[in-house]
């Protein structure tokens, strides 16, 4: 029987290492002190100890818990420590033994929250085996305290050592570390263009540039065939990782990443994608691969975006055609935006913040949706303006179809020529110029590559185009579902149909006039129709002057 002076302690040990690789040596031994093995025998040693004093107290082992390449940056990542706080929930046992404190963690938050929620709660206590602490004891938790913040300090600390040494090799034109995004490629721990890779990164800036959509960028790529980045060398679950379909996140990592003008981001690139002048160092211009200004056009529309989708979800406000609005003679399209009076009344309105303008634009939200709305659905009762969209339809698809095929020509030709050049190279080798011709031979490999994947991208469009092929019928069936069934939509529902249709609208200030340029997705089923989202433009209808104010003058 236990006398009432005396404790019974019914022990657990955790013991946790970083990182497998630090476990052994290469003999399979003990690589340091902090190995699992090093911190049970100190556990058991203190054990023994307590066990031979004294007192009459009665430690006793229940079991083991060993976690392995596991950080002490938080707990929410070890599912080993977390059985084990959840075993002592049960009463498994009443304390827990490790060999120094930052094997728990060292973060002052989780510990603090860790004591509350656990460790007090459920009456257990937390010995370290190497720095004489109880938690059981005032003294103790003051000495556990100090301690954390030391821990938090080193971590803090090495966290900023490591930070330092990679800009430092940033600086000097090193690689910091880590696989090179699309368009470059690691050889020999230096970074170099992927020629194969560049076309895309440039078409997907350019086509953000135009489409200024996310989700619509992907589906342009994803068309034509491209994957995201294939890794040959890292797996995941045993699948390499990449050589999956483009998605708006993997599209936002390209469009963020400041390598593709020679720069390296200091911190967070979402950070920085929020800042005017965002915090970018210097890495090495030869990486460039697009515009510096076009770079940063970019830039300015993802911020302006998604400052549009902040904005919008805050006011609750319903625009219709935010994003799709241009100023003529500007690239920075209009958004949504509440402005209250002086009579305390809210009026909505589209506005343009272009840095270029002196002052901001505005367009009524009302009046302006009222307009194009009702332009859209006048191509279904006016049977002039169906017949002129239809047939710069049909019209367009034939110029795009004859610009694809002369450039499958020429890529076809110049293929053809290199064929004939690698011929004639390897039927006059011989053994004085051999080096001289495999070099050049290896060249018109690479150009062929080069070329084959051209022809690859343009053939693909080419059956694209021809497969938006305009149907006189269903145009008109898509224009009466429209007309019969605008209003009664959702305001979501409204948003897919104006995605779909519209492509992007210019304001002309001067003449007071906007121009409505519409997507051939108005030519698919009705179905595929709203799948598909933006198609590629067909044609420009001008279609409404807005009315002026008092002074004659359209609105400002």
């Amino acid at each position: 029987m236990v006398n009432k002076e005396q404790k019974e302690y019914r022990c657990v040990i955790y013991a946790r290492v970083s990182d497998k690789k630090q476990l052994t040596d290469v003999f399979g031994n003990d690589k340091d002190i902090n190995s699992i093995q090093n911190q049970i025998t100190y556990c058991e040693s203190y054990i023994n100890l307590r066990k031979q004093a004294l007192n009459g107290d009665k430690w006793e082992i229940v079991d083991k818990y060993l976690e392995e390449g596991k950080s002490a940056k938080d707990i929410k990542h070890r599912p080993v420590y977390k059985q084990m706080i959840e075993d002592g929930k049960k009463g498994k046992y009443n304390c827990i033994i490790v060999y120094k404190l930052d094997r728990i963690t060292r973060s002052i938050g989780d510990f603090y929250n860790q004591m509350k929620t656990f460790f007090d709660e459920y009456d257990v206590s937390l010995i370290s085996a190497t720095q004489e602490l109880n938690t059981a004891t005032s003294q103790g938790r003051l000495v556990l305290n100090m301690l954390l913040s030391f821990a938090q300090f080193e971590r803090e600390t090495t966290s900023d050592r490591v930070k330092d040494t990679r800009n430092s090799n940033i600086l000097s034109g090193k690689w910091p570390g880590g696989i090179p995004p699309l368009g470059y490629t690691l050889k020999d721990g230096k970074v170099l263009k992927n020629q194969n890779d560049i076309v895309k990164v440039k078409e997907i800036f350019e086509q953000y540039k135009e489409l200024r959509n996310l989700d619509k960028v992907a589906q342009y790529v994803n068309s034509r065939g491209w994957r995201t980045k294939e890794n040959n060398p890292k797996k995941v679950n045993g699948r390499k990782t990449g050589g999956q379909k483009f998605d708006k996140r993997s599209i936002k990592s390209i469009l963020i990443n400041p390598i593709y003008i020679g720069k390296w981001s200091v911190g967070s690139r979402e950070k920085n994608l929020m800042l005017d002048k965002p915090d970018y160092i210097d890495f090495d211009k030869n990486l460039a691969i697009v515009d510096e200004n076009l770079f940063y056009t970019c830039k300015g529309f993802l911020m302006n975006n998604r400052n549009a989708s902040t904005r919008n979800r805050q006011t609750k406000n319903e625009y219709l055609l935010s994003g799709l609005i241009k100023l003529k003679g500007y690239d920075m399209p209009f958004t949504g935006e509440i402005t209250n009076t002086q009579r305390k009344k809210s009026n909505s309105y589209y506005i343009c913040n272009d840095s270029l303008l002196p002052k901001p634009k505005r367009l009524p939200v009302k009046e302006f949706d009222a307009e194009v709305i009702n332009q859209i659905k006048s191509l279904y009762i006016d049977n002039i303006k169906f017949n002129y969209v239809y047939k710069k339809g049909v019209d367009l698809i034939k110029e795009q179809t004859k610009i694809f095929e002369d450039r499958k020509n020429s890529i076809t030709h110049n293929i053809g020529e290199l064929t004939a050049e690698e011929k004639s190279l390897i039927k006059s080798i011989d053994e004085g110029g051999i080096n001289a011709m495999s070099n050049r031979l290896r060249e018109i490999q690479e150009q062929k590559d080069q070329l084959n994947d051209n022809l690859k991208s343009t053939l693909a469009e080419i059956a694209r185009i021809k497969g938006d092929k305009l149907n006189h019928d269903i145009l008109k069936e898509n224009l009466k579902y429209i007309y019969d069934h605008f209003e009664k939509m959702s305001f979501k529902e409204k948003e897919t149909i104006i995605a779909c249709l519209v492509n992007q609208i210019i304001y002309d200030e001067s003449r007071g006039e906007i121009e409505i340029q519409l997507n051939n997705a108005l030519g698919q089923t009705f179905d595929d129709f709203l799948k598909t989202g933006k198609g590629h433009l067909f044609v420009s209808l001008t279609a409404w002057r807005p009315r002026p104010d008092s002074n004659g003058r359209p609105p400002a």
